[in-house]
């Protein structure tokens, strides 16, 4: 089945004077349920302080009562596709480089099949990882085998835009 990018979610405005917690957890479930008891314990020595001050506190996310926390866990996910690199002009590539910083290589590329504006909708970036390859077949076998290590680590693969393996 494809993968279809969302569409970019318009994020509501924060309530003024209410503070928004996250809870970011653990890859392992026990885990998470083991450290729960103490992550309410912090949540509510927070809101009381906070409340002393005057604000208001709220959780970001909502607890999973059928989990028995309330962490972040969703599974690590990975978007796979194919792409081209593409030859720029030296003045744009100049251009590109000087408004990043040094420690950023710029590669440009044209994403088979994915628009810009649905790359930067879903990961709120514009950073790729590469795998290069002299051709299309041996660009499949490296997207073959990424995907295969990614799940291998546990994340959830998902191929974006033209991609056919």
């Amino acid at each position: 089945m494809p993968y279809v990018l969302p569409q970019p979610l318009t994020p509501s405005a924060a309530e003024p004077g209410t503070v928004y917690t996250v809870a970011s957890g653990d890859l392992r479930p026990a885990a998470n349920v083991t450290g729960w008891p103490s992550q309410q314990k912090l949540e509510a020595d927070l809101a009381a302080a906070l409340t002393d001050l005057g604000r208001t506190v709220r959780r970001a996310h909502d607890v999973d009562e059928t989990k028995g926390q309330g962490f972040m866990d969703g599974a690590l996910h990975v978007d796979l596709g194919r792409a081209s690199v593409v030859e720029l002009p030296e003045e744009e590539t100049r251009r590109r480089l000087d408004a990043t910083t040094p420690e950023w290589p710029i590669m440009h590329a044209v994403l088979h099949g994915v628009t810009r504006d649905q790359f930067m909708a879903r990961h709120r970036a514009n950073h790729l990882n590469v795998a290069y390859a002299p051709d299309a077949a041996t660009a499949d076998k490296a997207l073959r085998a990424k995907a295969a290590l990614f799940e291998e680590l546990g994340l959830r693969v998902h191929l974006c835009g033209g991609v056919s393996l």
